[in-house]
């Protein structure tokens, strides 16, 4: 009878505990890219981690689930992406899985969105998309910490104030970068430069950079015979000396528009792919944007 009673006295408490098992598994955040996890990172530190679904140098733009991705994803109940014009392979994703709730930067209230660039040169933009590369904003990086500490702090109210702190120290930070970049990037605003991928248009938005130029909107298709005689005569009538592509290799369009070497050739990230994952990345990824560029377009005769 007392063992009885022992065991009675046991389910409560086993009861109990499987209870806040079950509460600390209904909130598994997975995010898409490194910038967004990082700042997702950095807003639920001290309560949970967010999982990391792209780990590596993965292109969002033409990505291939493996195995182990499709279990985070099957984990998850919260999934943040940036765009679908980046993450082209969560409209399947959507279909698929109803029970999961996705929260894309593009479609909170109050972000702003730039219309993809074309490279017809006529400067229309013929496909009517966003430019879905909207982390690299650090307003819209603002945007997004104050949406998600909302949401998040109504799925987990006994830790609304952290959120809430997290959220506020934060925008400070990112506030003080913006103050940072500004001055270091000011007297560099009407010098061209071209990038590879037109990756960083909200960033030369943000940072009054009027000049840049780019190879070709996505990363995976070759410029044509017209952009690449045009690009070359922009980079003869304007003197352009610096044109960045994305590492590890250099392209080989690169060294065609560069055959006369002319130009500095230096690399330029959006995603982050060879940073640590954390709540310090994003703020290394955009110094590190802003420091290659004064690098290259600061030098003397540029």
């Amino acid at each position: 009878m007392k063992k009885l009673q022992q065991y009675i006295l046991y389910i409560p408490i086993i009861c109990l505990c499987a209870i806040a098992s079950s509460e600390a598994q209904t909130n598994s955040i997975l995010v898409s890219i490194k910038p967004l996890h990082s700042l997702v990172s950095g807003l639920t530190q001290g309560i949970t981690e967010p999982d990391l679904l792209l780990n590596g140098s993965q292109s969002p733009h033409d990505y291939h689930m493996r195995p182990s991705e499709r279990r985070l994803i099957q984990r998850a109940d919260t999934i943040i992406i940036a765009s679908p014009q980046i993450e082209s392979f969560v409209a399947q994703l959507q279909t698929e899985l109803k029970d999961k709730r996705f929260i894309a930067l593009s479609e909170i209230p109050g972000i702003k969105t730039l219309p993809a660039r074309s490279t017809d040169n006529d400067g229309h933009n013929h496909h009517h998309d966003i430019d879905g590369h909207l982390w690299l904003s650090i307003d819209n990086a603002i945007t997004f910490l104050r949406h998600l500490s909302i949401v998040l702090a109504g799925d987990d109210p006994t830790n609304r104030d952290r959120y809430f702190q997290n959220r506020d120290h934060l925008i400070k930070k990112l506030q003080a970068l913006k103050q940072q970049l500004g001055d270091q990037l000011s007297p560099l605003s009407n010098k061209p430069f071209i990038t590879f991928h037109d990756a960083f248009q909200y960033f030369e938005n943000e940072f009054n950079l009027h000049n840049g130029r780019f190879v070709t909107i996505n990363p995976e298709h070759k410029p044509g015979i017209k952009q690449i005689r045009h690009l070359k005569q922009q980079i003869q009538q304007q003197q352009i000396q610096c044109i960045f592509y994305e590492p590890p290799q250099i392209p080989k369009i690169i060294n065609i528009l560069n055959e006369n070497k002319q130009m500095q050739v230096w690399p330029l990230e959006p995603l982050g792919n060879f940073l640590n994952p954390g709540a310090e990345l994003y703020f290394q990824l955009l110094s590190n944007t802003a420091q290659q560029l004064y690098n290259c377009l600061n030098e003397p005769g540029h």
